[in-house]
């Protein structure tokens, strides 16, 4: 097949290559900041949660040892390793090495 390209068909191509461009972007932008919430239905009423707020509450009211670390608490409830348990503290506000379970004000350091 013998294909000649002009100028037209060579805009026409960086634009489509563009186009494809920006659309990935906004793609990437929605995956950047994932919604961590949860909508629930039941008899016409809608329920919305937050998913970081749901799963605060589980592991504040959850039996937790208070010579354990946060994330290692973190860790076994949810099954995860270690490093993943401390980005999952620090993305509550909940410092990683303590031991009592309570979100700090300014965030956690890390």
């Amino acid at each position: 097949m013998n294909y000649k390209s002009n100028n037209s068909d060579h805009l026409h191509c960086v634009y489509f290559l563009n186009g494809a461009w920006y659309a990935w972007q906004e793609k990437a932008k929605a995956q950047a900041v994932p919604d961590y919430t949860i909508t629930l239905q039941r008899n016409g009423e809608v329920f919305k949660f937050d998913l970081l707020d749901l799963l605060r509450r589980s592991l504040k009211s959850s039996k937790v040892l208070k010579t354990r670390e946060n994330w290692s608490h973190v860790s076994k409830m949810v099954g995860i390793g270690s490093t993943t348990a401390t980005l999952l503290c620090q993305k509550m506000n909940v410092d990683p090495d303590g031991t009592l379970f309570v979100a700090s004000e300014s965030g956690a350091e890390g």
